[in-house]
């Protein structure tokens, strides 16, 4: 994905969504070999940045966390 791509998600679909309180998943995946995948180990820092890095985005969801009846006596 490039910069402008990002910028134009961000503004148009993260922004938006935090300003309703909605919380951002992103979906993103790696089309990899299970012979690749079980060959890494995500106690090392150079396979977990394998599984980080240049992944395929697929979509942004935007999930409402309503407040539950307690919390507005918790932060009271």
């Amino acid at each position: 994905m490039n910069k402008e791509a990002r910028e134009r998600i961000t503004k148009d679909v993260i922004k938006r969504y935090a300003e309703q309180a909605f919380r951002n998943i992103t979906f993103a995946y790696k089309d990899i070999s299970l012979e690749e995948f079980e060959k890494r180990d995500l106690n090392k820092q150079e396979d977990i940045d394998f599984f980080e890095n240049n992944l395929i985005f697929y979509a942004i969801c935007g999930i409402q966390d309503p407040l539950r009846p307690e919390i507005v006596r918790s932060v009271q």
